[in-house]
C-alpha cells in the first residue's frame, strides 16, 4: 500500500514538472526575437556532376557529422563525390517522406551554398527554425546567409534571435562576418602588398588541362609564383590542389611546371588532397605547421584572392596558429568580381567553423 502511493505520488511529481517545463518553455518561445522566415522554395537545379568516387577522400570530408546516419549516409558519399543529381534528389525525397528529418535540410543547405544557391539554403534552414526557432545552427548560418543577400533587416532579427539563444555563437558569426568585410576591402594585385619577406610561397591551385598541362589561370598563378620564387630564393614553395576534375593532382602540374623552369625541388612541398579553397587552407597550414613557417605569400589569379587569403586567415586563427599573409596574383582581372565577393562568405564561415552542426556544438 505504502509503495503505491510513493509511485502515485511520484507520477503526480513528474507531471508537475513536465507542465512547469512546459510552461517555462512557452515563456521563453515568447520573449525570443522576432525571426520572419522565407517560404520554402523550389530544389535548385544541380550542378554539373564532379569525377565521382575518385573525389570521395578529398579534403575537406564534408558532413563527418553525418557519416554513420542511416538516412543521410547515401547522401553523404554523393556529396564527397559531387554527384550533385543524386544528391539532390536523395534529400529532396527524405525532406518529403520526412518533414521533420531537420539533418537533412542541413545537409540541403551545405550542399547549396557550396553551389552558391543561397536562396535555397535559406530556405531549407527556415524550414528548420518553423519547427524549432531556438536552433542555433539554422540561427547562425541565417544570419551568414543574410549578409550574403545583403538583408540587413533579416541579419538583424537573426542575430537578436542568436544572441537569446547563444551570445557566444552570436559573438562568433558577427566577428566572422566583420572580418570578412575587411579582409575583402583590403588591396590585392600582381604584386606583393607589404615588405614582408616571406618564407613561404603557398599557389592554391586550378583546374589543369585534361592532358596534364596547366590551364590559363593556372598558368598565370604559376608565372607570378615563379617571379616570386626567384625574388625570395630562400622561401619554399607549396603547391595545394588535388585531382579534382582532371585525373591529375593541381599540385603536382604546378610541381613539374616549375622544374621545367627551374626551381630546385628541395623547395617544393606538396598539398595533392585539397579539392576547393577551404581544402587548401587546410592543406597548406598543415604544412606551415609541420616546416614552421609563419610568413606566407598567398598566390593565386588576383580575381581569386581575396577568397583564398580570407580563407587562410581565418582558418589560421581558428587553429590557433599565428600566421602573417601577404599576397600576390596572376591573371588580370581585378580583385572585384561580385559572384566571388558573396562565396568569399561561404569559405571564411567554413574556415572558421561557424557552417556545419558540428561546428555549432561548441556553443550548446
Amino acid at each position: 500500500m505504502k509503495e503505491r502511493k510513493t509511485r502515485k505520488y511520484l507520477i503526480i511529481l513528474l507531471s508537475i514538472v513536465m507542465i512547469l517545463i512546459g510552461v517555462g518553455s512557452y515563456f521563453y518561445m515568447k520573449k525570443m526575437p522576432k525571426v520572419t522566415l522565407t517560404e520554402k522554395v523550389d530544389m535548385p537545379i544541380p550542378e554539373k556532376s564532379g569525377r565521382g568516387k575518385e573525389m570521395e577522400d578529398l579534403v575537406p570530408m564534408y558532413a563527418e557529422e553525418y557519416v554513420d546516419d542511416p538516412i543521410l549516409k547515401q547522401a553523404v558519399t554523393y556529396f564527397r563525390r559531387w554527384e550533385w543529381t543524386q544528391l539532390y534528389r536523395e534529400l529532396d525525397e527524405i525532406v518529403t517522406e520526412d518533414p521533420d528529418y531537420l539533418d537533412a535540410y542541413r545537409l540541403q543547405a551545405e550542399a547549396y551554398m557550396i553551389n552558391k544557391d543561397y536562396e535555397a539554403a535559406l530556405s531549407q534552414l527556415d524550414r528548420i527554425l518553423e519547427r524549432d526557432r531556438t536552433d542555433v545552427h539554422a540561427l547562425g548560418v541565417t544570419t551568414v546567409l543574410m549578409h550574403i543577400l545583403e538583408n540587413e533587416e533579416g541579419e538583424k532579427e537573426r542575430l537578436l534571435a542568436l544572441e537569446k539563444v547563444s551570445g557566444q555563437a552570436a559573438d562568433a558569426v558577427r566577428n566572422v562576418l566583420e572580418e570578412t568585410d575587411e579582409l575583402l576591402k583590403q588591396p590585392y594585385g600582381s604584386e606583393p602588398q607589404t615588405d614582408m619577406i616571406p618564407q613561404a610561397i603557398a599557389v592554391f591551385g586550378q583546374t589543369p588541362k585534361e592532358n596534364g598541362k596547366p590551364s590559363a589561370g593556372l598558368l598565370s598563378r604559376l608565372e607570378c609564383a615563379l617571379e616570386l620564387a626567384e625574388r625570395f630564393p630562400d622561401a619554399k614553395i607549396i603547391l595545394s590542389g588535388g585531382d579534382v576534375k582532371t585525373k591529375f593532382t593541381e599540385a603536382s602540374v604546378m610541381k613539374e611546371w616549375l622544374l621545367e623552369q627551374g626551381v630546385a625541388e628541395d623547395r617544393i612541398l606538396l598539398d595533392e588532397r585539397a579539392r576547393d579553397t577551404y581544402g587548401n587552407a587546410i592543406g597548406i597550414l598543415s604544412i606551415c605547421k609541420e616546416i614552421k613557417v609563419h610568413k606566407v605569400m598567398v598566390v593565386g589569379t588576383i580575381l581569386h584572392l581575396p577568397r583564398a587569403v580570407t580563407t587562410l586567415t581565418l582558418y589560421a586563427k581558428a587553429e590557433g596558429y599565428d600566421m602573417k599573409i601577404d599576397s600576390a596574383g596572376g591573371g588580370e582581372h581585378e580583385a572585384s568580381d561580385e559572384g566571388e565577393r558573396l562565396y568569399t562568405y561561404v569559405n571564411a564561415s567554413r574556415a572558421a567553423g561557424i557552417f556545419s552542426k558540428q561546428d555549432y556544438e561548441k556553443f550548446q
